[in-house]
C-alpha cells in the first residue's frame, strides 16, 4: 500500500519492450529507503516489484496488463519518473489509500499558473466519472491529490497543485496533452460496487 506522497525521483536507465511486455532498469535520485528484492517500488503509481535491487538502482519487469492500463509503455531511457516506497504499518498516513493498481490513462488538458500555483485540468474515460467528488481523493502519476472541481460536461477534473508538489515531482514536466495514470479512490469503488 502507497499513501500518494512521492518520496523520490527516478531516472529510467534503460527500457526495453517485446512481444507485448517490459523491462525497466530504474536508478533512483537522492536519498530513499532501503530496498531489496522482490520489493514493491511505487513508479509513477504503479506497483511494480524489483526484481533486482542494488544501492540506488532496481529492474522491473512490466506485465502486457500493466502496460495496457498504464503510461509506462510510454516512457523512454532518459525519463524522470515518480517514484515511492511502500507505507509501513506504523507509519503516518499523510495522503490517501493507494493501491498502486492503475484504472485508466487520463490526458493533461489544461495547465494554467495562478501565482505560485498550478491549476491543472485532467480528463478521464467516461466509465470512471461515477469515482469522483468534488474534495475527494485521486492519484496522478502515483501523486495524491485533491480534486477541486468537477467539470463533468467534458469529463474533466480541475486540481491546484502546490509549488512543493510542481517542483518535487514530475508535475514540472508535464505538458497538455501528455498521458498520465490515474488511480481513482479504492474506496469510492467499493461504495459504487455496493450501490449497484
Amino acid at each position: 500500500m502507497f499513501t500518494g506522497l512521492i518520496q523520490n525521483l527516478g531516472n529510467l536507465k534503460s527500457y526495453q519492450s517485446d512481444d507485448g511486455q517490459a523491462r525497466a532498469e530504474i536508478s533512483i535520485l537522492g536519498k530513499h529507503p532501503p530496498f531489496k528484492k522482490g520489493d514493491s517500488i511505487a513508479v509513477n503509481g504503479v506497483c511494480l516489484t524489483a526484481i533486482t535491487a542494488e544501492a540506488s538502482t532496481f529492474t522491473a519487469q512490466i506485465s502486457p496488463e500493466t502496460l495496457s492500463r498504464t503510461n509506462l509503455s510510454k516512457l523512454s531511457a532518459g525519463d524522470k519518473i515518480n517514484l515511492e516506497f511502500p507505507v509501513q504499518a506504523q507509519s503516518f498516513l499523510g495522503g490517501h489509500i493507494v493501491q498502486g493498481h492503475v484504472d485508466a490513462i487520463a490526458k493533461i488538458t489544461n495547465l494554467k499558473k495562478i501565482g505560485d500555483y498550478w491549476r491543472v485540468r485532467v480528463q478521464y474515460p467516461t466509465p470512471l466519472a461515477n469515482y469522483f467528488i468534488e474534495k475527494g481523493s485521486v492519484t496522478i502519476d502515483g501523486v495524491s491529490l485533491t480534486i477541486n472541481q468537477l467539470l463533468d460536461e467534458t469529463n474533466e477534473i480541475e486540481l491546484m497543485i502546490i509549488p512543493h508538489t510542481w517542483n518535487e515531482t514530475i508535475f514540472h514536466t508535464y505538458v497538455i496533452g501528455q498521458q498520465v495514470n490515474l488511480e481513482v479512490d479504492v474506496i469510492a469503488k467499493y461504495v459504487a460496487r455496493q450501490s449497484k
